[in-house]
């Protein structure tokens, strides 16, 4: 005879979703099957004034990303006004990553094309993290490829505080100019240092709320178009402009 109690399971009334004894509905696992396509023309995502750039010391923007053009620019993730900027892109399949304070244009560390290692047609993750307190300014911006450390191939001054602007943020745009051609996931940004390891592996397994990002567009899971919802903190929507649906291509 089996002295097996199950607490927490009303046995033979349970139907999916499972209850417990509150009568309340177990949450949904994580689910991650849609991604946002853009043609490269004219698509790209609007998400007003997010706060990214706070005049703080700290920064970390992540993204999944897919291109079908290694040899054109692509702008992954933007907020940029003048001299005041946060920017990942693609730039003949090298990738640059920006961080203006208004006073240079320059303010942009380099890894080149062969020591990226971006193909076509593949997913792979990025994470740039910004923290001003460190001294140089190689570590003041690192850029990690998969959850790995990349070396910077050129190293320019990098601020150690953030500017201070209400410039529109783009996923997969520069201020409507130069978009991004193939897919765009699991897109966030934090006004802190979240581990780069639990952004990359949960960005595809887990929720990234457990992260607590100021903002965290899904592109396209539990979403409509035109409207990627901000799961983050920040309550800053993202509309989707030129393109309305969603791609069932997504990173595994």
């Amino acid at each position: 005879m089996s002295n097996t109690i199950n607490w927490g399971k009303i046995q033979g009334l349970s139907y999916s979703p499972e209850t417990n004894l509150t009568g309340t509905a177990a949450a949904p696992s994580f689910t991650n099957t849609k991604s946002i396509a853009l043609d490269g023309v004219d698509d790209y995502v609007d998400c007003g004034d997010t706060g990214i750039l706070n005049g703080g010391t700290e920064l970390t923007m992540s993204g999944w990303f897919k291109t079908t053009n290694t040899n054109l620019t692509q702008i992954l993730f933007s907020t940029h006004q003048g001299k005041k900027y946060a920017e990942m892109s693609l730039i003949t399949g090298g990738l640059y990553c920006w961080l203006g304070d208004g006073t240079t244009t320059s303010n942009y560390n380099i890894v080149n094309a062969s020591n990226l290692g971006i193909s076509n047609d593949t997913w792979f993750h990025l994470t740039m993290v910004f923290d001003g307190s460190q001294s140089t300014d190689g570590t003041r911006l690192k850029v990690y490829k998969n959850g790995n450390l990349l070396t910077w191939s050129t190293i320019r001054t990098i601020p150690t505080t953030l500017a201070t602007s209400s410039q529109t943020t783009y996923i997969g745009s520069r201020n409507t100019a130069t978009e991004f051609s193939g897919n765009i996931d699991e897109v966030a940004f934090w006004h802190s240092l979240p581990n780069v390891n639990d952004i990359y592996t949960g960005s595809t397994a887990t929720d990234l709320n457990a992260l607590n990002p100021i903002s965290w567009w899904r592109c396209g899971d539990g979403d409509t178009s035109p409207t990627l919802t901000d799961n983050g903190s920040g309550g800053n929507n993202g509309t989707m402009t030129n393109f309305t649906t969603f791609s069932t291509d997504v990173p595994t």
